[in-house]
């Protein structure tokens, strides 16, 4: 998933961040990813040198929030999508 999405130059930080909480969903034993499960930081170049941010527990709630809206949101299009489309098994 992350060779597949991940678009080196044209990824902004914040599309990375989402991608992180993506990957982060699909690969750990959790069925809801929580600030309290996860911590999460960057790393950036700021004139030549390296800065760490660590996101707060807000953020990182906000961020997996997000996630969650557009699994649901993905997950109910495509059950909408399979209405419309007629079972082969229908004929």
């Amino acid at each position: 998933m992350l060779k597949q999405e991940y678009k080196e130059n044209e990824t902004n930080l914040n599309d990375a961040l989402k991608l992180a909480v993506k990957v982060l969903s699909k690969t750990l034993d959790t069925n809801k990813l929580t600030s309290e499960r996860v911590e999460m930081a960057t790393l950036t170049r700021v004139e030549g040198r390296t800065v760490i941010t660590v996101l707060t527990a807000a953020a990182v709630d906000k961020l997996c929030a997000e996630y969650e809206q557009e699994k649901v949101k993905l997950e109910a299009e495509r059950k909408e999508k399979e209405k419309m489309t007629p079972s082969k098994s229908r004929k």
